[in-house]
C-alpha cells in the first residue's frame, strides 16, 4: 500500500503542478494534464487489484490468493518451504516495501510476492509458523 500511496501523492503533486502552469499557458494545457490523469487511473487499478490479494499463514499452510473477478489460490504446506527470501530494490527499501520469493518442496517451486509492506517480518513470520509445526 505504501508505493500506491506514494503514487498517489505523486500523481496530485503532477496535477496541481500542471494548474500552477496553466495559469500562465494554456495552449498544451489538456496534453500535460493527461500523464498524471493517466498515472493516477493506473493507480486506482492497482490500488483495487491490491485489495483483492491476501497471503494468509496458518493452520500449516500458506495460502496466496489474487483476484478481482476470477479468483487464483496458491496453498503450499508449511512443512514443505525451503527457502524464503526478501529482495529490495533502492525505492522499496525508502518506502519499507519489498519482493517475497517462497520456494518450496515438490511443488512448482519458486514462487514471488511483489512490492509487499514489510517483507523482512512477513518472512519471520512465515520461518517461526513454519518451526512451530
Amino acid at each position: 500500500m505504501k508505493l500506491v500511496y506514494f503514487t498517489y501523492m505523486l500523481a496530485g503533486l503532477l496535477i496541481v503542478l500542471v494548474l500552477a502552469l496553466a495559469v500562465y499557458s494554456s495552449q498544451y494545457f489538456y496534453l500535460v494534464l493527461a500523464f498524471p490523469l493517466c498515472l493516477d487511473l493506473w493507480n486506482v487499478y492497482r490500488h483495487i487489484r491490491l485489495h483483492f490479494t491476501r497471503l494468509t499463514v496458518g493452520a500449516g499452510q500458506l495460502r496466496y490468493e489474487t483476484g478481482i473477478l476470477g479468483k487464483s489460490t496458491r496453498t503450499v504446506e508449511l512443512t514443505k518451504v525451503q527457502d524464503v527470501r526478501v529482495d529490495q530494490t533502492l525505492g522499496q527499501r525508502i518506502l519499507g516495501t519489498g519482493d517475497l520469493s517462497l520456494e518450496s518442496a515438490g511443488e512448482s517451486g519458486l514462487f514471488t510476492i511483489r512490492n509487499i509492506d514489510n517483507p523482512q517480518s512477513v518472512a519471520d513470520r512465515i520461518l517461526s509458523a513454519k518451526r512451530a509445526t
